[in-house]
């Protein structure tokens, strides 16, 4: 199991967001959204290291 996010910011007060946490906006080339951004490149980085640990060796179970 590969897990991602072990902090979540909450949404409340909604007032506060610039734009809908839960919606997807484009503004001058990027998007806006809650998650919209993070943790993707560590999750990549896990994914690759992943693959090639199963494609060289059994993984050790503990």
């Amino acid at each position: 199991m590969v897990y991602k996010h072990y902090d979540v910011h909450p949404v409340d007060p909604l007032e506060e967001w610039l734009y809908p946490p839960f919606s997807a906006t484009v503004f001058q080339g990027k998007i806006f959204a809650r998650g919209a951004a993070d943790n993707k490149g560590t999750l990549v980085a896990r994914l690759f290291g992943l693959k090639k640990r199963l494609n060289t060796s059994a993984l050790p179970c503990n």
